[in-house]
């Protein structure tokens, strides 16, 4: 009424006869005479309410897989393509004795022990190359604290919808 537009407001409406709820989403300009007077109004509307709900299930899932992959018993990792680690959990941080931050600074390669990198360079490979769609390993981490950690790495790759490689993830067991 004052002239203003606005865009992407959401209004919640409900049905007097079956108290169905429909959520909106509504823009509308002002529409104008020559000589900038409101003569009217161009409003549209948009049932956004099955966009709402499939995006509240996208969270919900999104948050299933990070309390599954955060509270894990075993470690768990999301590499880059190129060995950074993009994501760890509590359970490989304490088997490593590294703070989740110091991990997202380096590569999984600086951990490795030297007698044991080549081949988990070999076998990530075969992975991207689409050779196998999976690998398990034993091998040795180096603790923080210099000790060595002999674990059983499980290794998948995922991939995108066009089948390129994204990131691999990680199981990783203390033997």
């Amino acid at each position: 009424l004052r002239g203003e537009s606005s865009d992407d407001v959401e209004v919640l409406v409900r049905s007097p006869t079956n108290a169905a709820e429909v959520v909106l989403n509504v823009t509308g300009r002002p529409m104008r005479s020559e000589s900038g007077a409101i003569e009217g109004g161009d409003v549209v509307f948009r049932d956004v309410t099955s966009r709402n709900a499939m995006l509240e299930k996208l969270r919900d899932s999104e948050e299933r897989f990070r309390s599954a992959f955060d509270f894990a018993a075993i470690g768990m990792s999301l590499v880059a393509l190129d060995g950074r680690w993009l994501r760890v959990n509590r359970s490989f941080c304490e088997l490593v004795g590294y703070a989740e931050q110091e991990l997202l600074t380096t590569d999984f390669q600086s951990i490795t022990h030297p007698d044991d990198l080549q081949i988990d360079l070999d076998h990530k490979r075969r992975l991207i190359s689409g050779q196998v769609r999976a690998y398990q390993i034993e091998k040795r981490y180096i603790h923080k604290d210099g000790h060595v950690i002999d674990v059983l790495l499980s290794v998948s790759l995922v991939r995108n919808t066009a089948g390129e490689p994204l990131y691999f993830v990680s199981q990783i067991h203390d033997l």
